[in-house]
């Protein structure tokens, strides 16, 4: 599995849509139904069932591979121990990108912070009970209305 990120990559996708690997690639049941009557010629049951399993060995085997390759992550690079263990595979550089948005996220967590340990000071001697600026808040990213990408355009205008 350490050598088949194709397969790997279809494993886990199919395990996020909550879907057999092998109806994930392209498989459908097929189900056959068995009529019984009685002398009189009257239905007296039906029984349908299922003709080939959705998890067959195979299918259970690829999974098993999958979650045994994860557990054989180092926890701290996510890298297989078949690449760490091997210096010729092991041949890594480290890079650095930045996120505007993530930088956004992370300013922002310090200002609420901030002013949340500045309130939090005030209330030092209130009871648990007393609300404090942060209970409940849950802070998201969400994408601007037109109108306001337009009032932020129109606010740098004004500040040249």
């Amino acid at each position: 599995m350490a050598r088949r990120p194709e397969e790997r990559e279809q494993l886990q996708v199919a395990r996020d849509w909550r879907v057999s690997p092998k109806r994930f690639l392209g498989w459908e049941p097929s189900w056959e139904t068995v009529y019984e009557y009685d002398d009189a010629g009257r239905l007296v049951r039906s029984v349908t069932r299922q003709l080939e399993p959705e998890w067959d060995e195979t299918t259970r085997l690829r999974a098993e591979g999958l979650a045994r390759y994860e557990a054989e992550r180092c926890p701290g690079c996510n890298l297989h121990s078949s690449i760490l263990a091997d210096p010729e595979a092991n041949r890594f550089t480290f890079e650095e990108r930045f996120c505007e948005v993530c930088k956004g996220q992370d300013v922002m967590g310090r200002v609420i912070a901030r002013n949340d340990e500045k309130a939090s000071k005030s209330l030092r001697d209130a009871p648990p009970i007393v609300p404090r600026p942060g209970d409940g808040r849950h802070v998201y990213l969400r994408p601007l209305l037109p109108v306001e990408v337009e009032e932020q355009k129109a606010k740098r205008r004004e500040r040249r």
